[in-house]
């Protein structure tokens, strides 16, 4: 039940003197929010790591309250070292997207709710791992500096098991790299990891490239391309 109790403090001197400091206002004593049930992700479940969406409900520990959310994220199980996420879900909302989370990762994430006095609920600690079948080739991050020992990651649908090689070329259609012919295994999406230089161990000069995945399963081969932009 939300009260408001005013408090008056008044200084004094060890003659019981008044007048040296004098100072009041309210304390709000109110009821924080409770009863936070996650709905999304699921714990410990596979998601697809673009757009992943976060729902819950939690009760208000006042009929009016307005509830303000953050959400803490990261790759580390301590909650000490999980960041803030940059962007907070509305006020009195009950969902949230975070636009893109790296591929075959485990995330672990838990929320601060605090109602509009300050009183406030935080979660215990959840997780999932962001994996799934994507719909096509993609690489991520798009640009990228490999100067800085920045890789980038192509990230592939495999509908079954089979041989993946991965093509580079220039913007001019020179070979560029090239990858050993890799097995993996099928309906899951994959990773091939890209260092930003070419056959000879050189750096790739800035510029976009062309990339180009032929995919072989036991009756057909797949091609899929995307392009690459290297910024030093």
């Amino acid at each position: 039940m939300f009260t408001i109790i005013l408090y008056k403090y008044i200084t004094t001197n060890k003659y019981y003197a008044k007048g040296f400091y004098e100072t009041e206002g309210k304390w709000h004593v109110t009821s924080k929010p409770s009863n936070f049930i996650k709905k999304s992700p699921i714990h410990t479940s596979e998601v697809l790591p673009d757009n992943v969406y976060f729902a819950w409900s939690v009760a208000k520990g006042e009929e009016n309250d307005i509830l303000s959310y953050e959400i803490y994220i990261g790759r580390n199980a301590s909650k000490e070292k999980l960041s803030k996420f940059e962007v907070n879900p509305e006020k009195n909302s009950s969902m949230f997207i975070i636009p893109k989370l790296e591929h075959k990762k485990q995330y672990y994430w838990y929320m601060r709710i605090t109602n509009q006095f300050g009183a406030f609920l935080e979660t215990e600690i959840f997780s999932f791992v962001t994996g799934g079948l994507v719909e096509r080739l993609y690489n991520a991050p798009n640009p990228f500096n490999p100067a800085r020992w920045i890789e980038t990651e192509f990230v592939f649908p495999m509908r079954a098991d089979g041989t993946c090689k991965m093509t580079i070329y220039s913007e001019y259609g020179d070979l560029v790299w090239e990858s050993d012919r890799l097995f993996f295994s099928g309906n899951n999406s994959q990773v091939i990891r890209y260092n930003g230089k070419d056959n000879s161990g050189r750096l790739l000069y800035n510029g976009t490239y062309l990339s180009v995945l032929e995919k072989k399963y036991a009756d057909k081969t797949e091609v899929e391309r995307c392009r690459i932009l290297v910024i030093k």
